[in-house]
């Protein structure tokens, strides 16, 4: 196969069903598919990962089969022909199938538990590496968590979070330089179930 510089991932990658959401957003595929926004082999995403090659076989060809990622070059590496994968779209998603097909609390529970998830194991991970601790003060301009219940109209509510997407938004445009490191951002505002009255 020859090197397909023309290709470019779809906008969004529909979730039809739990069960494609559950084979998606496990801590290790979740983090395949995050370092696939470059096109890289199976070799180069363990190097990346810290693990056994041979341990990510099984989610790579997971990934594959339901079209999450796509081969979109092949080398030779030695004897062997070695693949280039990518992530076959920007964004991955519930479809409004997804939304037909799960209660409203299944829906709630599952992409959540799969944020916090993966959210928890790339803070942990990187705080085990030294790369951060938690409570030392001049983390204080790498690390925010932060959790408020603010009392806002549904007009109020929509302008807080146009205004945070599009800061991400703006901040995700920088170009990458050699000084740069990937921060982890999750970003949530939702109505509460809180009863402050």
């Amino acid at each position: 196969m020859s090197a397909n510089h023309e290709f470019q991932p779809a906008d969004v990658f529909p979730i039809d069903d739990l069960d494609a959401l559950k084979l998606l957003m496990t801590e290790p595929r979740i983090e395949i598919i995050e370092l696939l926004r470059n096109p890289a082999s199976v070799a180069e995403l363990a190097e990346r990962m810290d693990v056994p090659r041979t341990r990510l076989y099984h989610h790579i060809n997971a990934l594959e089969e339901i079209g999450a990622i796509v081969v979109v070059d092949e080398r030779r590496a030695g004897a062997m022909n070695e693949k280039i994968y990518q992530v076959a779209a920007k964004t991955y998603q519930p479809s409004e199938k997804f939304l037909e097909s799960a209660t409203p609390r299944e829906q709630a529970v599952a992409v959540i538990d799969s944020l916090f998830s993966i959210t928890r194991t790339d803070i942990a991970r990187a705080v085990e590496r030294e790369q951060f601790t938690l409570v030392e003060a001049e983390n204080r301009r790498q690390l925010s968590m932060h959790r408020s219940i603010l009392t806002l109209t549904r007009q109020r509510a929509g302008e807080l979070i146009e205004r945070m997407e599009s800061l991400i938004a703006e901040f995700a445009e920088d170009p990458e330089t050699d000084d740069a490191e990937p921060f982890g951002v999750l970003l949530i505002a939702h109505p509460s179930s809180r009863n402050l009255k």
